[in-house]
């Protein structure tokens, strides 16, 4: 955080990134002639030759407010702005939540009142009327951007007067509306990138046009397609039509209109071949064959979504997925279009890992669930949390006792959540938390993976589940002052808090995730939301010779366990540590 004086003003401006041709009206290749257009694609007058060019930034800000240190014109006419922030679900144990958590959200809305045109209309000084007596900005504006207002880029930028914009705290959303809300008000309704890929068409793979042009038996090697051109399909690969799987090693055009594909495979994958019938839909499938979790997920964001690639950080997805998820790799067919939510849920579960949108670093960030390997900060409430702030909540609903992996799918036309549909399956258990005087009954989590074949990695995926969710899970919110809160989602904390006690009633620390942080700007801090990773583990070496006896008192070095007595217990009678 940027460390200003208490008595900074602290100020709020939204810029929205409008469209914008880049012609001007009546030159060419423009044609238009009479009343100038407003360079948006609803005004054009001459859409045939539309060109987009830079958009056009407009900043708005709140009436009487201190300005930015800029030189930019802004728009008097921000009324209010509220936000939530995206919050992460942990390897998918939130079965409430979408795999890929809760988009971060925000909800501005603006005073709609006369205006005079100035900035928003390249041909001002050519109209025969003054823009003040004619309607009202948001209503002129909504009328004159009404293609393109939707999946507008929306900033909200946080800061303090006479700062300058590109040191202030950038938040970037997707419009998902901008439009009017009442007689006087403009609203803007905005979600993270991740929209993205949470959009109903992002799909995987996408859907297939093409129908057979006639009807083929259960023998043929060649078939003949209608509806479709040469980029709907793979140059090789696999289709699907029915219940039946077939794979192919080219496909040309044919002269007359259709395509013709030449089947190197019928009924493959474990599906049957059959006859089918004209007009029967010709499906292309996806297939993931032994990739790494980052290899696959890069393929699945840069060919599926409409992310661009700067926000998307390969690198660092592969260095992560290179350290904790070496075990891992995706093998399996996708043989008709999902949602890519949904596909990267699986992944993401599958292989335990989480993902989210960081408003900080406008990325898409990748981490695998994990022990903890290096000293994660302490932080108390005498030096650190807020007063006041701190809210703890438990999700019995959360908690598994018995967790099955299910894998190597026999037919990939079948439904994924079909156990039947899987030829091994691979389980962890914790009978002890089912005994009555525990929980007292099973809580049962399965998890069908398409993409994995490897029973060893089914049982470290069940595994690791069962270690992290056995007793449940457990959330907790806090703030900070804006001084302290430079924390990010997906660090450890350990956290020192006098309501976290043991059964003797000293205080127990324990390590918490990050899954969400909300910067309160106007209140100088960041509430954040942390789940319990104290199952987890930590990843500890035996202490050496040199590092002396165990002291119990906090000055013991991290990530060391020391040897106990006979008794299993350290000095001073505290139980020893365990190896697994």
């Amino acid at each position: 955080m940027v460390d200003v004086p208490f008595s900074a003003e602290p100020i709020t401006i939204v810029r929205i990134e409008q469209p914008f041709c880049e012609n001007a009206h009546g030159a060419a290749p423009c044609t238009a002639d009479g009343e100038p257009c407003f360079n948006t694609r609803s005004t054009c007058q001459d859409p045939e030759n539309y060109i987009a060019g830079p958009t056009k930034k407009l900043y708005f800000g709140m009436p009487g407010e201190g300005r930015p240190a800029d030189d930019i014109y802004i728009f008097p006419l921000l009324r209010s702005v509220s936000t939530s922030a995206a919050r992460v679900n942990v390897s998918g144990a939130d079965k409430r939540a979408s795999p890929l958590g809760v988009r971060a959200r925000a909800t501005i809305q603006f005073r709609d009142m006369p205006h005079t045109d100035r900035i928003v209309d390249p041909y001002l000084s050519a109209r025969s009327y003054d823009p003040r007596d004619r309607g009202s900005f948001w209503s002129k504006w909504n009328e004159r951007n009404r293609f393109a207002r939707n999946g507008m880029i929306v900033s909200i930028l946080e800061g303090y007067a006479g700062q300058a914009l590109a040191d202030m705290t950038r938040r970037v959303y997707i419009a998902d509306l901008l439009g009017l809300s009442g007689a006087d008000v403009g609203v803007g309704k905005c979600r993270d990138r991740l929209l993205k890929a949470e959009a109903d068409k992002a799909q995987i793979p996408r859907v297939s046009q093409g129908e057979l042009h006639s009807d083929i038996d259960a023998t043929a090697t060649s078939i003949k397609v209608a509806a479709a051109v040469l980029d709907d399909y793979a140059a090789a690969g696999t289709i699907r039509i029915n219940d039946e799987v077939m794979t192919y090693s080219a496909v040309v055009e044919d002269g007359s209109g259709f395509l013709d594909f030449t089947i190197t495979a019928r009924g493959s994958d474990n599906t049957e071949a059959s006859d089918h019938d004209a007009e029967d839909q010709v499906q292309q499938c996806f297939r993931f064959e032994g990739v790494t979790v980052d290899q696959g997920l890069r393929t699945v964001y840069e060919d599926f979504t409409e992310i661009p690639a700067a926000f998307l950080p390969f690198d660092d997805w592969t260095a992560e997925a290179d350290s904790h998820l070496t075990a891992y790799r995706l093998t399996g067919l996708i043989s008709e279009p999902t949602a890519v939510k949904d596909i990267i849920g699986e992944i993401l579960e599958q292989a335990q890992a989480m993902q989210w949108w960081d408003e900080r670093a406008q990325e898409v960030r990748f981490l695998a669930v994990k022990p903890i390997f290096d000293p994660p900060r302490d932080l108390n409430e005498e030096e650190h949390i807020l007063a006041g702030s701190v809210k703890l909540r438990e999700f019995v609903d959360r908690r598994v006792s018995r967790v099955y992996v299910y894998f190597d799918q026999r037919d990939p036309t079948v439904s994924v959540d079909e156990g039947e549909n899987y030829r091994k399956m691979q389980g962890s258990v914790a009978l002890e938390m089912e005994a009555p005087e525990v929980f007292g009954e099973p809580a049962i989590r399965k998890v069908y993976a398409r993409f994995v074949d490897s029973a060893a990695v089914a049982l470290e995926t069940s595994a690791r589940i069962l270690a992290r969710y056995k007793e449940g899970s457990r959330e907790i919110t806090f703030a900070l002052s804006d001084r302290d809160a430079d924390l990010n989602v997906g660090e450890i904390v350990f956290l020192h808090l006098r309501r976290i006690q043991d059964a003797s009633g000293l205080v127990a620390v324990k390590s918490w995730i990050i899954t969400s942080r909300e910067v309160q700007h106007r209140q100088r801090r960041a509430v954040y939301t942390a789940e319990d990773a104290t199952l987890a583990g930590v990843v500890s070496s035996i202490a050496p010779d040199t590092v002396g006896d165990w002291q119990g008192d906090g000055s013991d070095p991290f990530g060391v366990l020391f040897i106990s007595d006979a008794a299993g217990l350290l000095p001073g009678g505290a139980p020893g540590f365990n190896i697994n």
